[in-house]
């Protein structure tokens, strides 16, 4: 392995930690908050759907998750108070999801966090580097998106 093989594995290691840690920040901060980071990132998901109906079958793939492995963890969630689901007018086997307050609560305080890290990694950058960062982050983007 070359130095720059070591250095990308090292700093891809690091980012996906940090990431991980940011999303634990988030949780540890609603310390009374009885959350998973993985049910985090389904609030988070779901978030996006802001003003959508969002379906079960759009939830998880959205998620890249199956629809089965979605609707337990909407059953968690929904328990839990965070989201809520309501049945198709029209057809019955289509299941809608929504954030609840506090489910939206929780969801906006990840995007804050998250927004304050972008801002603050913004700052690093020139705006003659920008395009360059850019880049490479959307190269290595297009790698871990392919079956690679």
């Amino acid at each position: 392995m070359d130095s720059f093989d070591a250095l990308l594995e090292e700093t891809l290691a690091n980012i996906a930690r940090n990431m991980r840690h940011l999303e634990q920040q988030v949780l540890a901060q609603n310390a009374q908050v009885p959350l998973s980071v993985s049910e985090l990132h389904v609030l988070v998901c779901l978030g996006k759907f802001q003003h959508e109906r969002c379906t079960m079958s759009a939830l998880a793939r959205a998620l890249g998750i199956t629809p089965s492995s979605a609707s337990t963890a909407v059953t968690k969630l929904v328990k839990k108070g965070y989201i809520q689901r309501s049945k198709s007018k029209k057809d019955v086997r289509i299941v809608y999801v929504g954030l609840t307050p506090q489910g939206k609560h929780m969801d906006l305080c990840y995007r804050v966090c998250r927004q304050r890290m972008l801002d603050q990694i913004n700052q690093w950058f020139t705006p003659a580097e920008r395009p360059y960062v850019t880049s490479v982050l959307q190269k290595l983007n297009q790698y871990f998106k392919s079956d690679a």
